[in-house]
């Protein structure tokens, strides 16, 4: 029997709406049969308040176990939608089918689904990049020390790096950490200098 197949993330904060954004169906497969698994699910998406904020039903029909369809139900700023999203299988080399979502407006088969416009559709029809794809020098600069950090101070339960390999990314990270900071302070002074 397949796992959780159908997975519907629905957006919780405002940032900018990219391919990596959180308000996107995903397609998973289960680790025997490889085929949705039928029926319904749904998902309710709450805030820090505890109170409630959008709800999404994903059903899947494989009437046609060639080419289904999956109806998505979920609410937009308190309106409540209906979407109907048509599958495609395709036969895989060692037995069992593929199943893929066709883009409503384009009619490209894809994987994962972002909301664009209220509408569940692929990333080229919505002309969405990935955000590594719109970060800038600051950003860049930002991650990477950010990445050192984690690896030289980890979540509890994972082993902290000793000796050369630690001393290598304290030295890494000084570095990084020192030229974000002179980075942002010069576009501090480049944006807002005249203020001070």
């Amino acid at each position: 029997m397949a796992h959780a197949i159908w997975r519907a993330r629905s957006p919780i904060d405002g940032r900018n709406w990219s391919a990596d954004s959180p308000s996107r169906i995903e397609q998973n497969y289960g680790h025997r049969d490889n085929k949705p698994l039928w029926g319904s699910r749904s998902q309710s998406t709450r805030v820090a308040t505890g109170e409630e904020t959008g709800s999404v039903g994903v059903t899947v029909n494989l009437a046609d176990p060639d080419a289904g369809f999956v109806v998505v139900r979920f609410n937009l700023n308190g309106d409540p939608r209906v979407q109907e999203i048509q599958l495609e299988s395709r036969p895989m080399r060692y037995g069992g089918r593929r199943y893929y979502f066709l883009c409503p407006k384009h009619g490209r088969r894809c994987e994962v689904l972002p909301m664009v416009g209220g509408v569940f559709a692929s990333q080229q029809a919505g002309r969405l990049t990935y955000q590594s794809q719109s970060a800038d020098q600051i950003d860049r600069m930002r991650d990477r020390a950010h990445r050192l950090e984690k690896r030289l101070w980890p979540d509890k339960g994972k082993p902290r790096p000793r000796g050369r390999n630690r001393e290598r990314l304290v030295e890494a990270w000084s570095e990084a950490d020192s030229a974000f900071e002179n980075m942002f302070a010069a576009t501090i002074m480049r944006r807002w200098g005249h203020l001070f």
